[in-house]
């Protein structure tokens, strides 16, 4: 996965609008990193606009995620939907920080903000041009409240709220998103997450879930870098 960047043109071919998330709300340490590869499911139902056959998208999509800690209850991150979008994203931890001699709180809560965006075409449109394309930003408030009965088993709630930007409301109207993921941590250093959301729009016939699961690690800050540079 080496020098990302130069792959990132390809990444804006064709795809959905994933909206998955696979956070908890404990943020990394500073200097400390992450990474994840996810497999998602992805359907909405939205009948669209001028095409009376349409009963909505169901795609799989593969995820790659990283996260690196960068202050005291600061991390950001980064996430690449194959094909189709990317999103970077910055957490603030407000509580549940750990305690002192090695104590750590069963109970975190974090917020921030996430910008993802999307070029994306329908992919049994290809051979087509107009209104089956679209591109698409959405601005999200996120909030994910977690719990941890153990040091290896997390169970979070994130409800977020989104603000969608559209060149294409006949596929995906803009407006505001509203919706919340549950997810389930198993594990710690490594492990694995499941994912279930569901999100919808609040002035338009529109709505998408997602469910999945993501396999993470930790990796070296360096060698993150490298990936991309």
């Amino acid at each position: 996965m080496k020098k990302i960047l130069p792959l990132l043109p390809l990444i804006s071919l064709v795809g959905c609008a994933s909206m998955s998330s696979y956070q908890e709300a404990r943020v990394l340490e500073p200097g400390k990193a992450q990474t994840g590869l996810a497999y998602t499911g992805y359907t909405d139902d939205f009948k669209r606009r001028g095409f009376a056959d349409s009963t909505g998208i169901q795609a799989p999509l593969i995820e790659w995620a990283a996260r690196v800690g960068v202050w005291k209850n600061i991390d950001i991150g980064a996430k690449f939907t194959f094909i189709g979008a990317m999103s970077g994203d910055v957490k603030y931890q407000i509580l549940g920080e750990d305690g002192v001699e090695g104590a750590t709180s069963q109970f975190q809560l974090s917020s921030g903000l996430k910008v993802s965006y999307a070029n994306l075409l329908r992919p049994s449109a290809l051979d087509t041009i107009g209104d089956q394309k679209a591109t698409v930003t959405d601005i999200t408030i996120p909030v994910y409240a977690t719990y941890e009965p153990l040091s290896w088993v997390g169970l979070t709630l994130a409800p977020q709220f989104s603000y969608r930007i559209s060149d294409n409301d006949n596929y995906y109207p803009a407006g505001v998103i509203a919706g919340a993921s549950a997810d389930l941590r198993l594990g710690k250093r490594y492990g694995i997450m499941g994912e279930f959301g569901y999100h919808k729009h609040l002035s338009e016939d529109f709505s998408q879930m997602n469910y999945g699961a993501m396999f993470y690690a930790p990796i070296e800050l360096g060698d993150l870098v490298q990936m991309f540079f």
